[in-house]
């Protein structure tokens, strides 16, 4: 198998006779190991493609570029257009997983966050903040209850799901609620909202908003792991309690 260009990412499809590869020329390969010529080539991305992950029905192929963006590809699409595309990241998306279930995307980046993306609304439904560097892997556990996140800071971050997929859930069906008003009841909300703006009991600054989304993501998280100096490449749920770490060992600078 060739590709004209470096291949930085390489992920088999669940059933194992598929596997798709993302290179530095801004596509995203889909192949088959009986043939050495590839099926179909995904190009919309503006920069390399950094990673790749399959969705758990082999239909989805989610990709992350240096342009900052996650596209969704229907690999039986022939036109070979994206049919999802997430944007937020503010750097190149290092890493991307899917929930077991099929229903969640976590994209990580060199922006050093963790986003949750609902598949279906294409919205970003949580951000998770803690590392200290560029987050590189993603992995979930195979009953979906934990995130594992490794990052140039050396550590290994292990984060409580059920309390963000919950978050989701309630942020979504609010939506839905909202959605479902009669008009009448809207302009009732805008002019209690409007006197609520005019006279505020208790004003929330957006430091306030800052602290709550730092305490909140620190419960989130289970336990963190630390490497004296290695930045964490890999991370990988062998089962539901034992996680598997590499990295590239590095001496610290002498000063």
């Amino acid at each position: 198998f060739s590709t004209p260009c470096p291949v930085w990412d390489v992920q088999f499809s669940p059933v194992g006779h598929y596997f798709a590869s993302g290179s530095h020329d801004n596509s995203c390969r889909l192949w088959d190991v009986e043939h050495d010529q590839h099926l179909r080539s995904f190009n919309q991305h503006l920069s390399d493609v950094d990673c790749v992950q399959w969705h758990p029905n082999c239909h989805y192929i989610a990709t992350g570029s240096s342009d900052k963006t996650v596209r969704f590809w229907d690999i039986r699409d022939a036109s070979s257009s994206s049919c999802r595309l997430f944007c937020g990241h503010i750097d190149t998306v290092n890493a991307l997983t899917i929930d077991p279930s099929g229903r969640y995307l976590i994209s990580g980046g060199q922006d050093k966050l963790i986003y949750v993306w609902d598949i279906a609304a294409g919205k970003k439904i949580n951000t998770l903040q803690g590392h200290t560097g560029p987050v590189w892997t993603l992995d979930v556990s195979p009953d979906g209850r934990y995130l594992s996140s490794g990052s140039a800071d050396g550590t290994v971050r292990v984060w409580n799901t059920s309390s963000i997929w919950e978050k989701s859930s309630s942020n979504l069906s609010k939506s839905k609620d909202e959605k479902s008003q009669t008009k009448g009841d809207r302009n009732e909300l805008q002019t209690e909202n409007e006197s609520f703006i005019r006279a505020p009991d208790n004003p929330v600054t957006r430091s306030d908003r800052a602290k709550e989304s730092t305490r909140s993501n620190m419960y989130n998280i289970v336990r963190t792991f630390r490497t004296k100096y290695t930045p964490v490449n890999m991370v990988k749920f062998h089962n539901e309690r034992l996680i598997l770490a590499a990295g590239s060992f590095a001496l610290p600078l002498m000063t």
